[in-house]
């Protein structure tokens, strides 16, 4: 942690100069108030601003409420409080929402009196036991209390069941933790956002609510409308969302802000990338922006200057990538995609027992669709070898992507078939489209798929390119045909 706070006195004495020795006046909630206490001395010793600290919840009816603060006319140049919260704060022109600074994840908990049993609600289903069998139970009066008691009681169906046995609790600078309740034996469980829970003497911290019960909740800053040292409070703001801030979050019961990650990838695992990317969103709290293309539209991209943290291509398109200073040089494989033939569901099936009853397939087709990316290159480089691409010439049909060849099909009404990787044939199916069977084994072509960092690629983006060697990622290709 010394390690820490040393690496931010650097952030804060490298921030941007702002008017000299400046009172920064800060409104601050109690979910964000441990990490901003331990560290603002750091700031203030790095960065010569003094900072005045007014704490209030983020929301709810006290009148301590950072919005109740502002809306009858007190003083703030900045505040840190619930991510929504900051977002009403800019609806309503109280906060310029240009400035706003994702600071934290945080999670709500629950806690017991210590020393006592800790029921299970590692689930759903326990954790509405665990509510039902509860005698008494506590909440705060402002964002997770709002968010349990308005909408995550009522969708369980249990808000008329606990009412009776339910109360709020006034938060700081007036009031206290919902932990310090239950730890007078007062109400027998509590639940509060993760960060303001821990660390209370006399309480046990039992756990999170399962993750689908989570709210997404996030602490942010915003410099308010009326500040009148803005430059300062950005400057706050600045040091506080810097990556060094991760190891005090993490001891705080927060986490770091959700990164999000820029994938691009080959279209032709697209199905079995996109279940990988959901269950690594779900592990990690971050977000993914994929986009799904051909080889060539790839290397576009890549020479066109756009930055992604992971790409997914074949290992020569990578190699050459990696040559050109694109990507980086590790490489997590992902699998190979093999090549088959597709009909609609009531057109007549062309035979594939064989290279023979193949060819003899192809010769009787009114229509052959198929890409110019690899696996289309590979096609064309066959039929060219047995002598069959300029009998076949007029007939044949080429587009871009993969979903321009299997629309072409759906919308035929003839002998239309279409050659491609059977993972974007699959994607069709429900659509109409039929997997006849792979190629022939004879010709069957396979394309090998391999994952590598971009270039600039962010720790979020590394840990993506982990994740898809992990035995998740692995079943989530297979159920998508990557063998």
């Amino acid at each position: 942690m010394k390690h820490c706070l040393a690496c931010l006195a650097t952030v804060a004495a490298s921030l941007p100069a702002a008017a000299p020795c400046a009172d920064i006046q800060v409104m601050i909630s109690a979910g964000f108030h441990g990490v901003y206490a331990e560290l603002a001395p750091a700031f203030e010793r790095a960065s010569g601003h003094r900072l005045v600290t007014t704490r209030g919840p983020s929301m709810g009816d006290s009148p301590e409420a950072i919005p109740t603060r502002l809306a009858r006319g007190e003083s703030a140049d900045v505040v840190i409080m619930d991510g929504h919260a900051a977002d009403a704060l800019a609806a309503k022109g109280l906060a310029r929402a240009d400035t706003r600074v994702e600071l934290a994840r945080s999670q709500v908990g629950m806690v017991v009196k210590a020393g006592a049993a800790r029921p299970d609600i590692g689930t759903v289903e326990a954790f509405k036991k665990a509510l039902l069998a509860a005698k008494s139970i506590a909440y705060s009066d402002s964002g997770s209390g709002t968010y349990l008691s308005t909408r995550l009681f009522p969708s369980l169906g249990l808000a008329d069941q606990i009412a009776g046995k339910s109360r709020k609790v006034r938060g700081p600078p007036s009031g206290e933790p919902v932990a310090a309740v239950v730890a007078r034996g007062e109400a027998e469980i509590g639940f509060q956002q993760v960060s303001e829970l821990i660390h209370v003497p006399g309480a046990d911290f039992v756990g999170a609510l399962p993750a689908e019960l989570q709210p997404g909740f996030s602490f942010a800053g915003a410099v308010t409308a009326n500040a009148r040292e803005p430059a300062a409070a950005m400057a706050l703001l600045r040091f506080l969302a810097s990556s060094d801030v991760a190891p005090m979050l993490v001891k705080k019961g927060l986490a770091p802000p959700a990164a999000q990650i820029r994938l691009l990838s080959a279209g032709a695992v697209a199905t079995g990338m996109k279940a990988a990317v959901a269950a690594f969103e779900k592990e990690s709290g971050n977000s993914v922006k994929a986009t799904f293309n051909t080889a060539p539209q790839l290397a576009a991209r890549l020479e066109a200057g756009e930055l992604y943290d992971l790409v997914v291509a074949p290992p020569a398109a990578m190699q050459r990538f990696a040559a050109a200073g694109k990507v980086g040089a590790e490489q997590v494989p992902v699998g190979r995609v093999g090549m088959g033939v597709a009909t609609r569901g009531d057109a007549p099936q062309p035979g594939l027992a064989n290279m023979d009853t193949f060819q003899v397939a192809l010769l009787e087709a009114d229509s052959i669709v198929f890409n110019r990316a690899s696996s289309g290159q590979y096609f064309e480089g066959w039929l060219k070898k047995r002598d069959l691409y300029e009998r076949l010439e007029a007939r044949i049909t080429r587009y871009a992507d993969a979903g321009a060849v299997m629309e072409h099909v759906l919308k035929g009404k003839g002998r239309e078939f279409a050659v491609g990787p059977t993972t974007e044939i699959i994607d069709y199916r429900d659509k109409g489209l039929k997997l006849v069977g792979p190629l022939p084994a004879e010709i069957q072509n396979y394309t090998e798929y391999v994952a590598s960092p971009g270039a600039n690629a962010s720790e979020a983006g590394r840990a993506l390119l982990r994740f898809l060697g992990t035995p998740p990622a692995k079943a989530a290709f297979t159920a998508a045909g990557i063998e």
